[in-house]
């Protein structure tokens, strides 16, 4: 076995490093954004707009609000994964012009200028980067200034979409470019990179081999010499548990320091601070359970990797106790196989069909007993030994921590001995994070009338947050964090502190609550008819500015101005709210009622949707298009007509009547439905679907009620104005449609959402698409907002309406929506929808609701479902229908409001 090469642990280095910005060579944008970026994007709300993660805490992306050039500013800091670049006033729009986000940085406008830090002569400048629309293929870099050469990368700079089959982007979608500073320059120079066309991810930039720097991975191996009957490097012995670290680690980490450390002494010149040195500390299983340095150990776990192999200093934590179990096996988790498998893959496993692997040949497993309610108690289970826990991990994604129990005295340990406490190490030296502060506490303020709701949030997951209200400064020992709490003086101070597992405690964040008078709520009042219900709206005060929405939400973007009574002809529950008023009031509470409409016809239960969705339709057959269109039209005349006195007495017409083309395109992806076009251009569009009302800027609806049911999904099928086909103004006649490849039963509503301005769509219905007639049934409404923003004649088309038409037949029907010519028309979605099992049991529900029902027992299910009839898990904002079952096996069915 190898010799120890070093026994001694240096002390008193300190390993940091300080990165100025006029030195910085990389910039990763895929390592996510830092928790004081986060808070410094979120503070500053004047000039970033957040988008959150699915935590809704955490920042997902952050767009710009204002003209922002030169180096990158957050809450009047710089935005540290941002710092050294500099970005040039040229091409900027007045807002989105970046977006920095949690694994991309993205330049959006055409032009925009990249500066970098000056450099020298046969300096290289690579960058890997990809085009935001997934279509486009104009989106790229111009060559550089003068001081540079293109020297590497897709020509002209050109980065295709991703729906654009290239061979020479990377595994994750993005093209590698590379710049060249030129000769003969004595001095530094400047360098800037310019966009073509906007709307490019950018994933690195990096000057020549960037930060990167080859170092040492230093593992420490922590024995105790004073263990009865153990020795240590006496005579040429060593341990196992070292032995084979020794002999297998150099082959899997490149450059490692394997360091042996005796605590004999209890570890005097040890803090758990200097642990924090290694990559991974493993502890051997000859620890004396009285020595001073196992305390040492509990204290820095969370901030180092650990590997302990002793279960028997669990008591001494606190955590629990050390187990003799009557098994030399384990049962191993699935999700965890990787730890207990062969480094070599071509050798036999160690886990048989069972999930069994033998730990020791000879000798039992010693497991441990977690005490509930301490530190390791919630912790992932690797391995079982019997009913007992044997392996498990602690926080595994950061400084993580892990219990192996190859105990001493050593037994005969199994042939899985050989690899898996060098792929534990391995595993663990990759969870290796430097420790610093979490992140500090957020305070959200909502308020309601003279008093104010304060929810505490923080960036660092799974902190524990203190606080205090009596402009004390928070410690562990303050009050701890649970639920919003509520706060009625003005001006009184919410000062707060967070900690985490590996993190140490944050600075203190400090808020000022304020207390507001809220307006008031207006009434809603409903009167129902047969097949409609009208909804008015009545301001607490005259003059009051009402706004409504049929979403549940309190934001003015999302809703209308209410101007007169709303008339609806299916049930649906609508939202209030009143407008503040600067310098006295702010925007009320909302308030929601249910309606109802009287012999209601529900058709709820989708039987089929045709969703634009990039995956089947994002293909095309000329440049963005599936057809940029041709003539109708050939030059054969096959019949003429003769029209007499058409210009006067003896003056005849005579109108030649040409053969049609026959040159069909069309894009079947085999999900129901088809898009076909004898001519007419059509393509696909990646386009998000907005919910502000009347929101030019992007796509988005023209009244609340249009997105009632917010089922609009992303992208579109556009079919595109007709072309000419001659000089004399003669236009071919439109055929470009989506049509159903399957019939629908009747009776059924075809459901479509649209957008366009004056655009002309038709639906129609068939039983026979080969020689049947085909019936039209209706139009699809364009939006109708002549006059409302004149400045925005453009944007007005982005606008997208909801369309129900029913059929009320009874054959099984084909449905086309087609093309009438007209101005481009956006089609997102078409559902057909019909009265099946979901509707029955919503019209059971309401009536319910509104008639009651008896019910006896205990209630054995419960049930529940959104306004619009789909089943939730758990109730969501706003009306909620809970249906409960009871013993007897009657039902009852009531509303519940969710604010």
């Amino acid at each position: 076995m190898k010799k120890i090469l070093s026994l001694c642990l240096a002390l008193s280095a300190v390993f940091a490093t300080e990165a100025d910005a006029q030195w910085r060579k990389t910039w990763d944008f895929t390592k996510g954004l830092s928790a004081e970026t986060q808070q410094n994007l979120i503070a500053d709300e004047a000039n970033w707009s957040i988008t959150y993660q699915d935590d809704g805490v955490s920042v997902k992306e952050a767009k710009d609000l204002t003209k922002m050039s030169g180096e990158l500013m957050a809450n009047d800091k710089p935005i540290e994964e941002l710092r050294g670049l500099t970005f040039g006033s040229a091409g900027l729009s007045k807002n989105n012009n970046y977006i920095v986000a949690s694994s991309k940085f993205r330049m959006t406008r055409n032009n925009m200028e990249l500066n970098l830090p000056k450099l020298a002569s046969g300096q290289k400048i690579t960058i890997r980067a990809r085009s935001a629309n997934s279509t486009a293929d104009d989106r790229g870099f111009y060559a550089g200034n003068d001081n540079i050469e293109y020297i590497h990368g897709p020509v002209d700079g050109i980065c295709l979409g991703g729906s654009i089959a290239d061979p020479s982007r990377d595994e994750d979608g993005n093209y590698t470019l590379v710049w060249q500073v030129k000769d003969g320059f004595a001095d530094s120079v400047d360098v800037q990179i310019k966009l073509k066309t906007g709307g490019l991810d950018i994933a690195l930039i990096q000057i020549d081999g960037g930060d990167n720097e080859v170092t040492h991975t230093d593992v420490a191996y922590i024995y105790d010499s004073g263990y009865p009957d153990y020795s240590f490097g006496e005579e040429g012995y060593y341990e196992p548990n070292y032995d084979i670290l020794v002999n297998t680690l150099p082959s899997r980490i490149e450059d490692l320091n394997l360091v042996a450390i005796d605590v004999a002494d209890g570890g005097a010149a040890i803090s758990a601070d200097s642990l924090q040195h290694y990559s991974t500390v493993v502890v051997s299983s000859a620890i004396r359970n009285d020595n001073a340095f196992v305390n040492t150990l509990k204290s820095a776990i969370g901030f180092v990797p650990i590997l302990n192999l002793s279960p028997d200093l669990y008591e001494t934590w606190g955590y629990g106790k050390a187990v003799t179990t009557e098994t030399n096996m384990l049962t191993v988790a699935d999700n965890w196989k990787s730890i207990f498998s062969p480094y070599n893959q071509s050798d036999e496993p160690y886990i048989d069909e069972n999930g069994q692997l033998m730990f020791w040949e000879d000798g039992t497993v010693t497991g441990v007993e977690l005490t509930p309610g301490t530190y390791f108690a919630n912790d992932d289970t690797l391995a079982m030994a019997g009913n007992s826990v044997a392996v498990h991990i602690h926080n595994p994604k950061r400084n993580a921590y892990m219990m192996i129990p190859y105990t001493f005295p050593f037994g005969g340990p199994g042939a899985s001995f050989m690899d898996i406490t060098p792929n534990a190490v391995v595993a663990l030296c990759n969870t290796k994070a430097n420790v610093v502060a979490a992140a500090k506490p957020t305070a959200i303020q909502e308020y309601h009338h003279n008093y104010t709701t304060v929810t505490l949030q923080c960036l660092t997951a799974n902190a524990k947050m203190y606080y205090t209200t009596d402009g004390s400064t928070p410690t562990t020992e303050s009050t701890p964090y649970t639920e919003p709490f509520n706060i009625t003086q003005d001006g009184q101070t919410v000062k707060a502190v967070a900690i985490a597992d590996g993190f140490l405690l944050s600075d203190v964040s400090e808020t000022a609550i304020e207390i507001h008078q809220l307006a008031d709520q207006p009434t809603i009042s409903v009167t129902e008819e047969s097949g409609k219900s009208t909804i008015t709206i009545t301001p607490a005060y005259e003059g009051d500015v009402v706004y409504y929405n049929f979403t549940g939400s309190d934001e003015k973007a999302k809703s209308a101005e209410y101007t007169e009574p709303i008339t609806v002809t299916k049930h649906t529950t609508v939202t209030a709210f009143t407008d503040g008023v600067e310098g006295s009031y702010l925007q009320s509470e909302t308030v929601q009622k249910f309606v109802a409409v009287q012999d209601e016809k529900v058709r709820m239960d989708i039987v089929s949707h045709m969703d634009a969705n990039a995956t089947d339709y994002n293909i095309f057959t000329s440049n963005k298009y599936y057809t940029r269109g041709y003539n109708f039209y050939t030059d054969e005349i096959i019949d003429e007509e003769v029209y007499e006195d058409y210009f006067g007495p003896g003056q005849d017409s005579i109108v030649y009547i040409y053969a049609p083309a026959n040159q069909l395109t069309c894009i079947n992806p085999g999900k129901g439905w088809e898009i076909k076009s004898y001519g007419q251009p059509m393509l696909y569009q990646s386009i998000d679907a907005g919910h502000d009302v009347l929101d030019f800027n992007a796509y988005n609806p023209q009244t609340p009620w249009d997105d009632s049911e917010q089922e609009i999904t992303k992208g579109c099928i556009t079919l595109a104005s007709v072309n000419y086909s001659d000089g004399n103004g003669f236009k071919d006649p439109a055929s470009a449609c989506i049509q159903s490849t399957e019939a629908f039963q009747g009776p059924f509503d075809v459901v479509t959402y649209l957008s366009g301005k004056n655009c002309n769509v038709e639906v129609y219905v068939t039983n026979d698409t080969i020689s049947g007639e085909w019936t039209k049934i209706g139009d699809l409404l364009s939006n109708d907002i002549s006059g409302v923003d004149d400045n925005n004649k453009d944007g007005s088309s982005r606008i997208w309406k909801k369309t129900i038409l029913p059929y009320d037949g009874t054959e099984k029907m084909f449905v086309k929506v087609a093309s009438a010519d007209g101005p481009n028309a956006n089609i997102f979605d078409i559902f057909i929808k019909n009265e099946g099992e979901a509707s029955k049991d919503y019209i059971t529900g309401i009536k319910d609701v509104t008639e009651g029902s008896e019910a006896a027992g205990e209630v054995v299910k419960t049930l529940i479902y959104s306004i619009n009839g789909t089943q939730l898990n758990e109730p969501a904002k706003g009306i909620n229908i809970i249906k409960e079952v009871y013993a007897n096996g009657q039902v009852k069915t009531r509303k519940a409001i969710v604010k």
